[in-house]
């Protein structure tokens, strides 16, 4: 290696200290390097005016000369130095060009916009009677156009069709089309037969809130392998804010849905929506998937708005129990399908997250219970952001002006996003967040940023403390 040159700290690089350990970590690389602070503090005195060679003959102890050698080398080989500051334009422009066109792999069917439940925070509720828009439920009709609409969106690109394809039923609460769903499910069983639909990588979900499954629809969705993904807030205690449409708790509903899927062995997910109830007692909310055991676990936060708000400090407390409750899920078998597991991913495969929502990367497709097409589930109350309609057969989201723009809109190609040390593992997150507060996707949603941030963090700070004491006396 050649010493006699000058060096330069990545501008994608970031330092963290803990007591006597600095973690040096490129955005975009994301393999730690943890470093002692004496030689982290040597690596400081590296300025634009001396060469490396330089930084090390300036050490007198030869044992600490060694380390400081060895921690370059490391920094060097992870991209944390470099040799210069244009080094990092080609670094962003490669991942840049590694960014995919849009191709629809995801189709959430909204079987109706009606709901049997009136939650508090339900924004998407609280968008459609705010705008005066009466609920529809799906045509059996519309129904079969939306397959045969997703099914020819994921055949445009032959290579591809195999690659994994999901089909969720969404609402409101699907079940209530519950008979247009056993259609549609019978159908899609034809079409994998026929090629139409991959044969062995398509998963189906239902996302329902429980109360409306009974030993019949429970039976048939394990028929033809649907994944239940029940919704709920804790327990008990933590669930006051669901109700239905003459304010009654729904607690029992719910719990009592969760029991038939456990009673006839049926795939069950829970997704728990984060209340203030259930950051009051976050072990209870623990408790419950001890008891419950679900197959796989997601945690939602809440978006606050004209129709609910939150504390000023709910999403730090949210963001630190989703951190601790990964870290106490991971030992239980339970399968961790919250947004955070693809963070995890990401972090421990050094893979730049390009994004994290389907909807800014042109992969799916809302099919409303009218036929129109839209591209995010979170404007379902508004019917906003529509694109097409499932009579269009012309449609090609890489051609859409709105796909385009949401297109435009991941971390990698946003200037405001460069500094971050999440860079590589953000993805964006959700948009809805920060149309809602702020008017305009393009804005940022800083309650995100924190816990993206934070995330990150631990991450680092996760991977460090789970090193044995050869790999950090190496790595240090």
């Amino acid at each position: 290696m050649n010493l006699n040159r000058m060096a330069f700290l990545s501008r994608y690089a970031h330092v963290e200290y803990r007591e006597d350990i600095a973690a040096y970590y490129h955005s975009l690389g994301m393999r730690p390097v943890f470093l002692s602070k004496i030689v982290a503090d040597v690596l400081n005195r590296l300025t634009e005016n001396n060469t490396l060679h330089d930084l090390v003959q300036s050490v007198t102890d030869a044992e600490l000369r060694q380390d400081v050698l060895d921690a370059i080398l490391l920094l060097i080989e992870n991209k944390i130095l470099i040799p210069d500051p244009s080094f990092d334009d080609e670094v962003i422009q490669y991942f840049r060009s590694k960014i995919p066109e849009p191709y629809i792999q995801v189709a959430f069917f909204v079987l109706t916009d009606a709901c049997n439940f009136n939650c508090k925070y339900c924004f998407i509720e609280h968008d459609r009677v705010k705008n005066n828009f009466a609920p529809v439920n799906m045509s059996w009709e519309t129904a079969q156009e939306g397959l045969d609409y997703f099914s020819q969106l994921i055949a445009e690109d032959s290579e591809k069709f195999n690659e994994r394809k999901a089909i969720q039923f969404y609402g409101g609460e699907p079940l209530l089309r519950f008979d247009i769903m056993k259609k549609l499910l019978e159908r899609i069983s034809e079409y994998k037969e026929q090629n139409k639909l991959p044969a062995d990588n398509l998963e189906i979900t239902c996302i329902t809130n429980g109360a409306l499954l009974t030993d019949e629809i429970v039976n048939t969705l394990k028929k033809y392998d649907v994944g239940i993904t029940i919704s709920i807030d804790g327990d008990e205690a933590a669930t006051i804010n669901r109700c239905d449409h003459n304010n009654n708790e729904v607690y029992p509903e719910i719990m009592r849905g969760i029991d038939l899927c456990k009673k006839h062995g049926a795939k069950l997910a829970l997704s728990i929506t984060l209340t203030e109830e259930s950051l009051a007692d976050e072990d209870a909310v623990l408790e419950m998937l001890d008891k419950i055991k679900p197959d796989r676990v997601g945690f939602n936060t809440l978006i606050s708005g004209s129709h609910f708000q939150v504390s000023d400090d709910y999403h730090i407390r949210a963001s630190n129990f989703v951190l601790r409750a990964f870290d106490y899920i991971r030992t239980s078998g339970v399968t961790y399908e919250d947004n955070f597991v693809r963070k995890v991913s990401s972090f421990a495969e050094a893979s730049v997250c390009v994004y994290d929502c389907g909807a800014v990367g042109g992969n799916q497709v809302i099919i409303m219970p009218d036929g129109d097409v839209g591209l995010c589930e979170g404007f379902i109350g508004e019917r906003k952001f529509l694109a097409s309609h499932v009579f269009d057969k012309k449609f090609d989201p890489k051609k859409s002006e709105l796909y385009q723009e949401w297109g435009g809109r991941m971390p990698l190609k946003m200037d405001a996003c460069q500094n971050c040390i999440a860079l590589g593992i953000c993805g964006g997150g959700c948009l809805v967040g920060s149309y809602k507060n702020k008017g305009s996707i393009w804005e940022l949603n800083e309650k995100h940023c924190y816990h993206i941030k934070n995330s990150t963090s631990w991450l680092i700070w996760d991977t460090y403390n789970n090193f044995n004491q050869n790999q950090r006396t190496a790595a240090i």
